[in-house]
């Protein structure tokens, strides 16, 4: 190494300081910092700019696979278990579905949460066992020959997985919740006949899904909008 790369203890310690406050003060940025410390042996070599964008792409893909990849095989798993659904017995179907929705939740959160060894996967089983979870709902009706209409089924899967969107920070399950929630109203209204006004329950639930979307968080806490209302 030439004299470059030379430094002693003591300049090495000047110089990580003098780095991460170059850094906290917006000089340089992270990129830019751990290239300097590389120089003097101090950080590992950052990789090119243009590679981590290409490795956000590639993530972005990831993200994409593995989501369609979960909503795939769970409708795979359903149409398999639909199809030899009369000739399974009551008590293994209920084990069944139960096991499989909480089993596939409890995989999710070990992949992306506790181990996170494979946090896209994780997600994406997420996402699947809140599919799961409207399969049991739907399928433990039948089971037991509940007289319910479906809007009060679609709202009980609403409610079972709603938690989870915020629990988890998961974009594709509050968009779930968001899917299930417009379902249960077409139906109600479809069954009830009535006009297309929200009652406060609706509305209540209106505001637990959309006030976490900035742009209707801008609307709800708009002190404007409350004035004008």
């Amino acid at each position: 190494m030439n004299g470059l790369y030379n430094v002693n203890q003591g300049n090495k310690t000047w110089l990580k300081k003098e780095v991460e406050d170059w850094k906290n003060q917006g000089i340089i940025d992270e990129y830019q910092a751990q290239k300097i410390l590389s120089r003097y042996g101090l950080a590992e070599t950052p990789p090119e700019p243009q590679k981590v964008a290409k490795e956000d792409e590639s993530s972005r893909l990831i993200t994409a696979i593995s989501v369609l990849g979960a909503i795939l095989a769970g409708i795979g798993v359903i149409l398999f278990v639909a199809s030899n659904w009369k000739k399974i017995p009551d008590f293994l179907k209920l084990m069944l579905l139960f096991v499989t929705a909480f089993g596939t939740y409890f995989a999710g959160w070990k992949l992306e949460f506790d181990t996170k060894s494979h946090p896209k996967l994780g997600h994406a089983l997420l996402f699947l066992a809140s599919i799961f979870v409207g399969a049991t709902i739907f399928l433990t009706a039948q089971i037991f020959n509940v007289n319910a209409n479906a809007h009060w089924l679609v709202l009980l899967w609403f409610l079972a997985i709603s938690p989870f969107g915020y629990a988890f920070n998961s974009n594709h399950i509050l968009g779930l919740n968001i899917f299930t929630s417009a379902l249960w109203m077409i139906l109600f209204i479809s069954v009830t006949r009535r006009g297309m006004y929200l009652s406060t329950f609706e509305t209540f639930m209106l505001y637990l899904l959309f006030g976490r979307v900035p742009i209707m968080q801008k609307v709800i806490y708009n002190p404007y909008f409350h004035k004008e209302c």
